[in-house]
Parts: C-alpha cells; sequence; structure tokens
C-alpha cells in the first residue's frame, strides 16, 4: 500500500464517525453474483460503515441492468457488477475496488453441461439444447457464451432449442444439475468456489468450456462521486485484508484481497464486445 493511502488511512481512523443519520452510502448489488448471503451483508455493512465512517445502505435488484441503471441515475453511490457493463460505460464509470481471486484479479467464464446430456464434450455438441443464461448484461454468465456462437457464425435463438435467463449464476447450475437446463454458462468463480464446498449441483454438473482470463468483477462509481467518498470506500476495501474482521469477510467471499485495478485488465472484455457486436 502506497504512503499516501496509509496516511488517509490514519487521518480517516482519527475521524468521528459522522451521525447514522446522515444520508447513507448506497451500494449496489445482485443475485447474479452475490447471492443467498444475507447473514454475510450484515457484517460487510458493519465493516464498511466503521470502515469509512458512515452509514452503509445495501441495495438489490434482480439484474445488473437495473443496478446500473441505479448507478447512472445517482440513486446509488457504488455497485458490485460485471466488467461487462462497466465497459459498456467506462467513460462515465471509475474503478473502485477488483477482487483478488487465487492471486489475481481475473476469473474465468465456464460453459457447463448436466447429465441429461452425457455425450457433449464441446460447446459445439450443444446445438439443439435447452440453454441457461445469468444476465444479458454478464460477461461469464451471457457474453462469453455469445462470443462461442458467434464463431460458429449462428445465434442463440437458432443454435439452441430453447434458452432463458435465471439472474443468478448458482440459479444457471441449479437449473442444470436439475434438468431444467441442458447446458449453462457461468461465472468459474462461483462454480469452482460451490464445489470446493461439496456442493451437489455441481457435483452433477462438469465444464465443457472455459473462457479466456478476463476482469473480475469490480466496485465501480460514476466519475462524479464525491472524490473523499470514492477514497474512503477505496481504502475500506483496498485495507480488508489487513484486519481480522476483513480477512474473515474475504475468506468467505473466498477472496484473496480487494486491488485498485485497471482499465486494461477489461481489455479482454471490451474487445468480445466489439467482437460479438453487442
Amino acid at each position: 500500500m502506497n504512503n499516501s493511502r496509509r496516511l488517509f488511512i490514519g487521518q480517516l481512523g482519527a475521524m468521528p464517525l459522522l451521525a447514522w443519520a446522515d444520508t447513507p452510502v448506497r451500494i449496489g448489488l445482485t443475485p447474479v453474483f452475490l447471492d443467498e448471503r444475507s447473514g454475510f451483508l450484515g457484517r460487510f455493512r458493519l465493516y464498511l460503515e466503521a470502515a469509512i465512517g458512515r452509514s452503509v445502505e445495501f441495495v438489490q435488484r434482480r439484474s445488473y441492468a437495473d443496478i446500473v441503471e441505479r448507478l447512472l441515475n445517482g440513486t446509488l453511490d457504488t455497485a458490485w457488477i460485471c466488467g461487462y457493463p462497466y465497459v459498456q460505460h467506462k467513460t462515465e464509470m471509475q474503478l473502485i475496488a477488483v477482487p483478488v481471486y487465487q492471486g489475481t484479479p481475473t476469473y474465468h467464464s465456464y460453459i457447463i453441461a448436466g447429465t441429461s446430456i452425457p455425450d457433449a464434450r464441446t460447446f459445439t455438441d450443444l446445438k439443439g439444447s435447452v440453454f441457461a443464461y445469468s444476465d444479458p448484461l454478464s460477461n461469464s454468465g451471457y457474453l462469453y457464451a455469445q462470443s462461442l456462437l458467434s464463431s460458429l457464425n449462428v445465434k442463440d435463438s437458432a443454435y439452441f432449442r430453447k434458452y432463458f435467463f435465471t439472474f443468478g449464476h448458482q440459479s444457471v447450475i441449479r437449473a442444470v444439475a436439475q434438468g431444467l437446463a441442458n447446458a449453462g454458462s457461468v461465472d468459474g468463480y462461483v462454480w469452482d468456489s460451490l464445489a470446493a464446498l461439496s456442493d451437489s449441483n455441481t457435483k452433477a454438473t462438469r465444464i465443457l468450456s472455459k473462457s479466456e482470463a478476463a476482469g473480475f468483477p469490480p466496485f465501480v462509481a460514476l466519475k462524479s462521486l464525491d472524490s473523499q467518498l470514492a477514497e474512503r470506500l477505496r481504502a475500506a476495501f483496498q485495507t480488508m485484508h489487513e484486519t481480522e474482521g476483513g480477512r474473515q469477510l474475504l475468506s468467505e467471499l473466498r477472496l484473496d484481497s480487494f486491488s485498485a485495478g485497471t482499465p486494461a485488465q477489461f481489455a479482454s472484455i471490451e474487445a468480445t464486445m466489439h467482437r460479438v457486436g453487442l
């Protein structure tokens, strides 16, 4: 951590907490990435409130589109979104923090299949199948599959017998495992994390295809966000691994830490977006 950030954090620690009656810092989340963690969110909120000296309100919505709209219209201060909507709006958005997972601020997208199509070995074996996407603004849950379809010069409406959106990576895994879909597109971090816990749904699925590394879903804010608040948020995330409470939260998320991140880390997502024509 650089000296200027250490100085800022030291100054922050000396500041009295602002009155809890102030306007809370509003942080957007979706079940696409962070699902079924109500207890965790309570602890996460307490950590952030202590770190930034402001009350925090998590705003949970079903889709990335809903969260991005609220971020753009100023009703959210920051949000944990996918790299895909970040590159779509990078002229308006700034990075606040990027998770570090298994030593790198990147992750992979997976195409998974279930036992309903035991002979499928690659994406090209999925023609005529029922396919589950996560979210139309998800890199791993939509854009990656679109890039594979583009390489075959086909559209999903012609390639798949049926496709649908679940608005959650765990929901995609569950749909494939239970036979509601033959295959699906998911976040590799989510699949791997569940598999490490011996999740029954991941046991009933297998990986057919894995993308190149891409920037991990970041916390972002508008560039117009108050600069002091933006710096407080950066400090809170990027020093999380330095405290016992922060390390516990990171452990629950199966993350190493949060980094500053750079726009260049999302270049592969932007290149895929342009290649597919979205």
